[in-house]
């Protein structure tokens, strides 16, 4: 058995407790919540089903604690190196909330510090794991689409005003290219490798709050392959859409054109299990189509989204009977990538990749 300690308990923590609960290998053991006392937790409240587990207001006590295996950070992003770097140091295994750290420099290092102690490190990519994601991988790796020119996939939602919050702060980390880009250029770079230039538009497309901070973003990724592939990766809080574009891939065999977002995340906001047999289901209202060359348009059912399997994975991993799919170095690519993209964006050129 796997006890996992998880850091925090706002809104990103409720994204991981369904998968730990679910997952056979993994016992949440202790909650590090630093106002809770005796009387009130938020834990407790939240997660009274999977009792009995202790909660911390100490991180230090967890780090001391040799029956904690895994930690869950889940903490804004100006903590995660931090606590990261004394979580491996202690001897523990690390889950961390994207991105890893604010810059690639500090992920790298700890990326080498988790190999230097043998210990697993990786990154919640949970989009890898979309229905939508896992669809469009299949096309693309069974060929039906041909050599691939572009793709482009989005995250647009309509949020005319600012939410507020850490992410809409002037720190280190903040801002929708490291928030929704992580998970696009992840996908990306899983699907197609490292790009040869990227090129950007960032910016504060609302012009509210503090206009140093992006509410929006056009990403291109230009790989030289057989044919030139250009993805371009998007996120607009202005896109006032009934069905928002997902995915839109061209190759030299057709064309495949998805709406809508996966469901899990709001399958967890209302309660189901993750073991249901719905959970992760698309509605087939909303499946995708592909058209051949010769113009003739099918539907394609959407794959399952299995979130779940991504600490399947982790727990396979800390256990060594798998490989880890998200590791720590590709996670500090997706972060280089971030930077490089605010470098065009603030320079106005397209910028090699070494």
């Amino acid at each position: 058995m796997i006890n996992v300690a998880i850091i925090g308990v706002g809104n990103s923590s409720d994204l991981h407790i369904p998968f730990i609960d679910a997952v056979d290998d993994f016992k949440l053991t202790h909650v590090l919540e630093r106002r809770a006392t005796k009387e009130n937790s938020v834990a407790r409240s939240k997660w009274q089903h999977l009792e009995p587990f202790t909660v911390i207001n100490d991180y230090n006590d967890i780090l001391k604690d040799t029956n904690v295996s895994l930690i869950v950070i889940t903490t804004s992003n100006t903590s995660h190196y931090n606590l990261t770097k004394e979580a491996l140091k202690a001897g523990k295994n690390v889950v961390v909330e994207k991105p890893l750290t604010p810059s690639s420099e500090q992920a790298l290092e700890l990326a080498d510090l988790a190999v230097e102690k043998g210990l697993i490190l990786s990154v919640f990519q949970n989009r890898r794991y979309d229905s939508d994601f896992l669809t469009a991988s299949k096309l693309i790796k069974d060929g039906k689409l041909g050599d691939i020119s572009s793709v482009e996939s989005r995250f647009d939602r309509y949020r005319p005003q600012n939410k507020g919050g850490w992410r809409e702060e002037n720190v280190p980390g903040s801002g929708v290219l490291y928030d929704l880009g992580s998970h696009l250029i992840d996908q990306s770079v899983k699907l197609f490798g490292k790009p040869h230039q990227i090129s950007a538009i960032v910016q504060n497309s609302r012009q509210k709050g503090d206009l140093s901070v992006d509410d929006s973003f056009t990403v291109h990724l230009h790989y030289q392959n057989k044919i030139p592939l250009i993805v371009t990766l998007g996120a607009s809080v202005l896109a006032c859409f009934n069905d928002q574009l997902r995915f839109k891939i061209s190759g030299e065999n057709g064309s495949f054109i998805k709406y809508g977002f996966d469901v899990q995340e709001s399958q967890i906001k209302a309660g189901l299990n993750a073991l249901d047999a719905n959970f992760g289901v698309d509605d087939k209202n909303a499946h995708g189509t592909f058209t051949n060359s010769d113009g003739k348009t099918e539907t394609v059912e959407t794959v399952k989204g299995v979130w779940i399997d991504f600490y399947r994975n982790v727990a396979n991993a800390i256990n060594k009977t798998e490989k880890l799919a998200v590791d720590p170095y590709s996670a500090a690519l997706t972060i280089r990538l971030i930077e490089l993209a605010h470098q065009s964006s603030k320079e106005g050129r397209r910028i090699d990749i070494p």
